[in-house]
């Protein structure tokens, strides 16, 4: 596998193929219900390659488990269109100290490095190998390509084995292309499994509309306002949602994005990605849902095992 890359020009490919075939996809043949369904199911990778999942491996998954520690071991600059996550009203946010046990160690604190800068998010692991987070976090076209990344799972002052990475896999949907709030997630496909087998993976699932109005939920991540590197969380309800993303009052900042949206069992349903901006008449900040074809991929991937990988 090549350096990390930033997804750059890889959406010029697409544009190619567009032009050439005449289809939103390249497959000509397509139903409506089917251009919808490979919309979900076409990746990039950070080599700009494309990646349509197979046909077999589109199972519907609605669940997927986490898997607690296997040992325990003692030892968002954004790009200017990205509205951070916002505080809403009182800030509630409160101090996460026990961050080295899990669920807690399973978040992670992502240290990005572009040329010329070096930025933060979070992100959170869903296999030993596999992290999910926001995809504005990797494809920052103001930084220039990303080049390495440092993972601290629980953060940096967790007790827990961390990582520097110049050498990954990284899977954006293709409908991103920076603008594209319904698809804007990542999968980071590490090289090894000790980190994720240490901090643990969270579990994902996707609650039908009838289960979101309402629904309480969790969000911890670390914000850009507070001491760096410390975690932080606030809860809330879902307010409204679309087929892709919901509203929620749940207080979060610059930093968080990427962030696990938990339930009280700490089960995933979405990614923390944007903020409300101020003077809207819509004081709620916004996540991704965790979907069926985000599923589906993670399974692939984590089956087809990291010197397989498309």
């Amino acid at each position: 596998m090549n350096s990390i890359r930033r997804t750059s020009c890889i959406y010029l490919i697409l544009a190619i193929i567009l032009l050439l075939t005449g289809s939103c996809l390249p497959i000509a043949s397509a139903t409506s219900n089917e251009n919808t369904d490979l919309s979900d199911y076409t990746w990039i990778n950070e080599d700009g390659e494309i990646f349509v999942l197979p046909e077999p491996a589109r199972i519907g998954l609605t669940h997927s488990p986490g898997s607690p520690p296997s040992v325990r071991m003692q030892t968002d600059f954004m790009p200017s269109e990205i509205t951070p996550s916002s505080v809403i009203g009182t800030d509630g946010r409160y101090e996460i100290t026990n961050t080295s046990t899990y669920p807690h160690s399973a978040i992670a604190f992502l240290t990005l490095y572009f040329p010329g800068s070096t930025t933060y998010a979070t992100g959170f692991f869903v296999r030993s190998n596999i992290i999910l987070t926001a995809a504005h976090n990797i494809t920052n076209h103001e930084a220039g390509e990303l080049t390495m990344m440092t993972i601290q799972p629980g953060g940096p002052n967790s007790m827990l084995l961390s990582t520097t990475i110049t050498r990954s896999r990284i899977y954006v949907p293709a409908q991103w292309n920076n603008v594209n709030a319904d698809y804007d997630y990542a999968i980071i496909v590490l090289p090894s499994y000790e980190v994720g087998n240490l901090a643990g993976s969270l579990s994902l699932s996707v609650p039908s509309n009838s289960q979101l109005s309402g629904l309480p939920i969790t969000i911890k991540g670390f914000p850009y306002d507070k001491l760096r590197g410390t975690m932080w969380g606030h809860s809330g309800t879902i307010n409204s949602y679309t087929t892709y993303r919901f509203w929620h009052n749940v207080d979060t900042y610059s930093g968080q994005s990427g962030s696990p949206v938990m339930l009280s069992n700490n089960t995933v349903i979405g990614i923390d990605t944007y903020g409300f901006v101020p003077g809207d008449n819509i004081t709620y900040n916004s996540s991704t849902r965790i979907t069926t074809a985000i599923l589906d991929m993670i399974q692939y991937l984590y089956e087809t095992g990291i010197d397989g990988l498309p």
